[in-house]
């Protein structure tokens, strides 16, 4: 299972290059010229480059940004927008995207990713059954559903990663998983999945996450405290935050950590 991770603008030199390929965040690309720039040049270096859309920054982008974007960066593949929580609209909004990227230049090299989304199991089960018919890539967030559940037996210890796993559960048993489809997983709620995901689901692809940085933000080491200690990094990340010597040691020694933990023993 790949990673990458998202990284403040003065380290994406140093710490793209310890990541396996490069997530890209619309809005911050957007908003940040040399963010921009940087994944431009990675991008013709021929690095696989995904685009996101921004829902989980809570800055969902309009068809018309995310596909200018796209026009411009010219990414292997492109996060459609999805609506958290909501089948419907985000059904909606994926048909329509979908109809106005096929227009754009460059769009039969580009893989689309799409987000299912759901208040309830049910709602989420469809929302993918829906959607992975149009799907090259099927994101999966760990912000899976709204209803309160009961994890299933073995999988509650995974704390906030429990509804996602759970979810996946769900769509094994009943056949639905199309494995000759990679999926990726959208942000970490809990270290301790890790290797559950990356043992159980060979055609889980990668998985993108701000949890190392953040850490590091910080001043935590991953990996010291044992099994079910390591919590979420409360901050979202600061894209213009420079990075201290001892922040970039440990963000060094993150990355590492988590592939590592990424990969099949």
């Amino acid at each position: 299972m790949q990673i990458a991770t998202e990284i403040p603008i003065s380290a994406l030199t140093e710490l793209s290059a310890l990541t396996d390929y490069d997530f890209v965040i619309g809005p911050v690309y957007r908003r940040f010229k040399e963010y921009a720039d940087f994944y431009k040049k990675q991008n013709a270096l021929g690095r696989y480059v995904i685009l996101d859309n921004g829902a989980f920054e809570g800055e969902l982008l309009e068809d018309e940004d995310l596909l200018d974007i796209a026009q411009e960066l010219q990414p292997a593949e492109v996060v459609a927008p999805d609506v958290l929580y909501d089948r419907k609209a985000t059904l909606d909004r994926v048909k329509g995207f979908l109809g106005k990227f096929k227009l754009l230049e460059g769009a039969a090299d580009i893989k689309i990713q799409v987000c299912p989304c759901g208040q309830t199991t049910e709602e989420y089960v469809q929302s993918y059954a829906n959607l992975v018919e149009v799907a090259d890539v099927v994101g999966l967030t760990y912000l899976t559903f709204l209803e309160p559940q009961s994890p299933v037996m073995g999988l509650s210890h995974f704390g906030a990663e429990s509804k996602r796993l759970s979810v996946l559960h769900t769509l094994v048993g009943r056949g639905l998983i199309d494995s000759n489809i990679p999926h990726h997983l959208l942000g970490l709620a809990n270290l301790d999945a890790l290797k559950h995901y990356a043992g159980m689901y060979p055609w889980i692809r990668s998985i993108d996450t701000s949890f190392p940085i953040a850490a590091a933000m910080e001043g935590r080491a991953l990996g010291l405290y044992g099994r079910g200690r390591e919590a979420k990094p409360s901050a979202r990340m600061n894209y213009e935050h420079r990075l201290t010597s001892a922040e970039f040691a440990h963000a060094s020694h993150n990355i590492q950590w988590m592939r590592n933990q990424c990969s099949t023993a």
